[in-house]
């Protein structure tokens, strides 16, 4: 079997901690998720189900492809990630729900278009390479905030074309920002099964923000329609 070359800037935990789970919960991931083609993590308490973790592609070919209709989403990361992502979307839908999505949104993704963008998947990578290239010798660079800045730029562009530069790019990822930076919690309240409606650290402002984000995405969209 092929071992992976160790690149994990931390030591993986032979058993899961609720600490890690709250902070950074791939520490939580067993040292054979990094080495195998899978590996088993036990659950932070006994009580609790057990996590596959997959990363031979025939393997996971076989979970999302060729067997998908066996294996459905687990309610775990439903339940973590349905306050920031619309649980009605394509994202969390299943069987005739998702064909259907599916192939609604198919026509966008046709290779011919994916391709016709990749100019403008250059252009910003080439603009964030210049950024980090003048940046100071000795400056320390957080690559998240980074890489959503330019993932955003580049479906900015793709989605609004020139009318991208009218929009408040630094507003949106400020907003964006809570529901990302407290998905840790929201995994360890969906892991140990506490009671939907307990609040967790950064509730409140996840929830204003995704209020602002709807709003903002409806006057986009009806500006969008009206021109």
């Amino acid at each position: 079997m092929y071992h992976h070359p160790d690149l994990t800037p931390f030591t993986p935990r032979e058993r899961p901690s609720l600490r890690a789970a709250a902070t950074n919960m791939i520490e939580n991931w067993p040292p054979q998720a990094y080495r195998d083609d899978y590996a088993m993590m036990r659950g932070i308490w006994p009580i609790l189900p057990k996590t596959l973790l997959l990363s031979d592609p025939a393997l996971i070919e076989e979970v999302l492809i060729a067997k998908a209709e066996k294996f459905t989403r687990d309610r775990f990361q439903t339940r973590a990630l349905a306050n920031a992502v619309n649980r009605q979307s394509v994202f969390f839908a299943e069987g005739a729900d998702w064909r259907w999505q599916r192939r609604a949104v198919s026509p966008a993704f046709r290779h011919d278009k994916l391709q016709a963008l990749i100019p403008t998947f250059i252009q910003c990578a080439y603009s964030l390479a210049q950024e980090w290239r003048h940046a100071p010798q000795d400056a320390i660079v957080d690559v998240a905030p980074a890489m959503s800045r330019v993932t955003f730029d580049i479906i900015l562009t793709a989605v609004l074309g020139a009318g991208a530069q009218d929009f408040d790019r630094e507003k949106f990822l400020a907003a964006i920002n809570p529901s990302i930076s407290t998905i840790a919690w929201r995994f360890l309240y969906a892991r140990i099964g506490a009671p939907s409606f307990l609040p967790f650290p950064g509730a409140r402002r996840v929830a204003e923000s995704v209020n602002w984000l709807h709003n903002a995405l409806t006057a986009l969209v009806a500006q969008r329609r009206a021109n």
